[in-house]
């Protein structure tokens, strides 16, 4: 399949349905409406973005494996294979160390934050069974505004 030009059939065909509702007499009134404004003005241009492959890494089961992990996590956040950058940022964190994520949208940001308090949890589980052991507070605006 032919992306661009299935797109461009896509415009014409949408465009031929915009002037079907439209009928101008004069011809000089029909152009302008045509050419600048409703028809040519109102599809935006295609969006192009290349998705990045992100390096692959280890699973959170073999990171149990390691010894590095709490042995419930993937129950909480479900066993996948995540990316490299997960991983190092998994690794970083349960060590009490600050980390920052900068990989694009979709990369798994979010989860290795996550990760990082729900193993804290559940390694303190034992030692205080009872009461409030995070809060969450999330940017959902973040992700509103994401062009993704």
């Amino acid at each position: 399949m032919d992306a661009f030009k299935t797109h461009e059939q896509a415009i014409s065909h949408y465009k031929a349905y915009l002037q079907s509702f439209i009928n101008i007499k004069d011809q000089k009134i029909k152009e302008y409406v045509n050419s600048n404004t409703l028809v040519s003005q109102i599809l935006p241009e295609p969006l192009i973005q290349f998705n990045p492959s992100f390096e692959k890494g280890n699973s959170l089961d073999d990171l149990i494996k390691e010894g590095i992990i709490h042995q419930d996590l993937p129950k909480a956040l479900g066993s996948y294979r995540l990316y490299k950058h997960q991983i190092e940022a998994i690794k970083i964190g349960i060590q009490d160390t600050g980390f920052v994520v900068t990989s694009g949208t979709g990369s798994g940001k979010s989860l290795t934050f996550l990760a990082t308090i729900f193993n804290d949890i559940f390694n303190i589980k034992a030692e205080k069974p009872k009461g409030i052991k995070a809060i969450l507070v999330y940017p959902m605006n973040a992700l509103i505004n994401s062009p993704a």
